[in-house]
């Protein structure tokens, strides 16, 4: 069966390899996961119709069909046949990626993997990402799948906010993978485990702990000082639970005031998708609404959250086992989302860690992982004054 994997192959071979220079429209499929993929336009054009793909404009633009073929006298084509300026990708490839269209689009093929492990092979489940990151919105309809690979932008269909301009929620969609590790120690294998494999059961807790929390910066006291019952300060969804039953609301109290905190879902696959709150906060206490502080004000609370991700994983005649968990935060809009930070989520991490644990630190610096992020900031610095008017 053709993969996602097999596609992106197909396409880096047709412009000369995966590092090639690609022109007008750019490696569009290159840095993306597959549902990125099929939700992309090139040129304005929808790239792919799933279960038709002699009607994709990604086969039309390979064959040269109209509205492609502008170069090779293709009637009434208003762009060039793809890869332009090379050799036509053979008539074998094209029906290849045209079945793969045909058939869902499907993203990996699960190799056929014993019930039972070899005798001294491990297998662990791991949760992926290990941290993912969802973002409220206010519209009640509308959201999307955010990032799933670094450095991509979000993808949703269509704009940012819904048809009553309602900004959409992002959520944070989280898979499970199983690594096989040889006798010796070494990893032998990896693919992802769907509910066409196993019974996967999710379990996920969101709180919002910000009203009971110290202020900010520390040092000061904790917020709300005259509420004595402090664990009514804490916005607790508790823990809860998808697999068989494909949906949960998130909820906790805030002052015995119902507060939602998103909900849960699972895909066709068994997925977890992780949902937001609508980002509403709002104010609880006597006389009217008073903001004080930036950081710190009393009697108020808001839907943003975070918290665990725990996974179940039952094959047919095996024992259940779990997964290594995972973490999701939900956090407020991203108003420049193709803008990237000059330092990461994992920057933060890790300079945290090795101030806690001097041996994280890296023993060998990688010019990929270590000094070309610091170059690539570069390309933020207009976007940021300080930055500009400091180290223009």
């Amino acid at each position: 069966m053709t993969t996602f994997r097999r596609i992106i192959e197909i396409l880096d071979q047709a412009v000369g390899g995966p590092s090639a220079f690609v022109g007008a429209h750019g490696a569009f499929w290159r840095g993306v996961t597959r549902d990125q993929f099929v939700q992309k336009r090139v040129f304005g054009q929808p790239l792919v119709v799933i279960g038709n793909g002699s009607g994709s404009n990604l086969v039309k633009a390979l064959k040269g069909e109209r509205p492609f073929g502008s170069n090779i006298g293709t009637p009434g084509a208003g762009f060039r046949r793809m890869p332009a300026g090379r050799p036509p990708v053979s008539a074998a490839d094209v029906t290849e990626i045209s079945g793969w269209i045909n058939a869902g689009c499907p993203e990996e093929e699960a190799p056929q993997e014993a019930a039972q492990p070899a005798p001294g092979e491990r297998r662990v489940y791991r949760i992926h990402p290990g941290i993912g990151v969802a973002r409220v919105g206010s519209s009640p309809t509308d959201s999307f799948i955010g990032p799933e690979a670094p450095g991509v932008a979000p993808l949703p269909k269509g704009p940012f906010r819904d048809s009553h301009g309602l900004i959409k929620r992002q959520a944070a969609r989280f898979r499970i993978f199983e690594y096989r590790f040889g006798a010796a120690g070494k990893l032998a294998g990896v693919r992802e485990i769907t509910a066409g494999d196993a019974s996967i059961t999710w379990t996920v807790r969101l709180v919002n702990r910000k009203a009971e929390a110290e202020k900010f910066p520390p040092g000061s006291g904790r917020r709300n000082p005259t509420v004595s019952d402090r664990a009514s300060l804490v916005i607790d969804s508790g823990s809860q639970s998808v697999g068989t039953a494909k949906a949960a609301p998130m909820v906790g109290k805030f002052r015995g005031r119902e507060v939602p905190l998103g909900e849960i879902r699972t895909d066709d696959a068994g997925r977890l998708i992780v949902l937001g709150g609508f980002g509403q906060s709002e104010y609880v206490g006597p006389g009217p609404r008073r903001i004080d502080d930036f950081a710190n004000n009393n009697d108020w609370y808001d839907d943003m959250s975070d918290g665990p991700i725990a996974a179940t994983v039952k094959f047919p005649g095996r024992e259940a086992v779990s997964a290594d968990p995972a973490w999701v935060i939900v956090a407020p809009p991203k108003y420049a989302p193709e803008i990237n930070s000059m330092m990461t989520l994992y920057d933060q991490a890790l300079n945290a860690a090795t101030q806690l644990d001097a041996s994280l630190v890296p023993s060998t610096v990688s010019f990929t992982s270590d000094i070309f992020p610091i170059f690539a900031c570069c390309r933020i610095r207009p976007t940021n004054s300080s930055c500009r008017s400091r180290h223009g």
